[in-house]
């Protein structure tokens, strides 16, 4: 086997810990061992913001669905839902509200920012992206502390800024290779 189909299959290989880690969750929620499952879907989170940098690393990415320093379609961390859901207990009107919302936009061909890939407000992005995957880490390990609740709340800062900063960043082009 060649260096670069070993590579890629590392990528692969990284990337499916996503579905391995989802499994190790739905063990935990049939167990009803709710710190476990929100520790697998954090652990997952990484898994998922990280496999794209690696996968564009080594060249095995989609470069139709990106820009530089975007990518296109809704961030799919279904994973935080669930955390947010928990820990917030929203009314049931109000959950099936959001997960309908969310649902719609992994359709949206909209762009995102990479974190990791863009020059502006690079150290800032970088900084407040660590601290946020410190804090639902922190969550996800103690869901049930009696400062989870205001920590959940407080913590939802960095998902609105992280909308603001990609819905109000220039718009580039994206080859889509028609």
């Amino acid at each position: 086997m060649n260096t670069e189909k070993l590579l890629a299959a590392c990528v692969h290989a990284y990337t499916s810990l996503g579905a391995v880690l989802a499994f190790v969750a739905f063990l935990a929620l049939r167990e009803q061992n709710v710190r476990v499952f929100l520790v697998a879907l954090w652990i997952a989170v990484f898994v998922d913001s990280t496999d794209g940098m690696l996968a564009s690393a080594f060249g095995f990415s989609r470069e139709q669905a990106k820009t530089e320093d975007a990518f296109v379609g809704f961030p799919s961390y279904w994973n935080l839902v669930f955390l947010y859901l928990y820990l917030l207990r929203p009314p049931t009107g109000a959950a099936i509200g959001v997960l309908m919302v969310l649902s719609i936009l992994v359709f949206v061909p909209t762009q995102y920012l990479y974190p990791t890939r863009t020059q502006r407000l690079r150290r800032v992005n970088l900084v407040l992206a660590g601290l946020y995957l410190a804090v639902i880490g922190y969550l996800s390990l103690f869901p049930d502390s009696r400062e989870a609740g205001t920590i959940a709340w407080l913590s939802l800062i960095y998902p609105f800024y992280y909308m603001a900063v990609s819905l109000l960043r220039p718009r580039k082009q994206i080859d889509h290779g028609l």
